[in-house]
């Protein structure tokens, strides 16, 4: 009886299904990061690079008009991040409420 090839045998797909949750406050322009793009794209760039052996399944996908809470417990309101996007340090280095 042939041996089966050992990198087939040990080939199997991971399929993780995952919750995205898009984050869309009011200040930032709808054109920015059409979500519906990115995430296929990221789904089908993870597929490519593990050789076919992990393909994520969106089950569901949140859509909230707000910011996201910082690891440093600070958020950011439309005027904030408004004024942290035009200053020179960028958004996550100044001061969110």
């Amino acid at each position: 009886m042939p041996m089966p090839n050992l990198r087939q045998k040990l080939k199997k797909v991971m399929s993780p299904k995952v919750l995205v949750i898009d984050f869309r406050p009011a200040a930032i322009p709808p054109a920015w990061n059409k979500t519906d793009y990115l995430i296929q794209n990221y789904i089908e760039t993870m597929r490519q690079v593990s050789n076919n052996t992990l393909a994520f399944q969106m089950v569901k996908k949140i859509t909230v008009p707000g910011y996201p809470v910082l690891a440093d417990g600070r958020q950011y309101n439309d005027t904030t991040w408004s004024q942290a996007r035009f200053q020179h340090s960028g958004p996550g280095q100044g001061d969110g409420d």
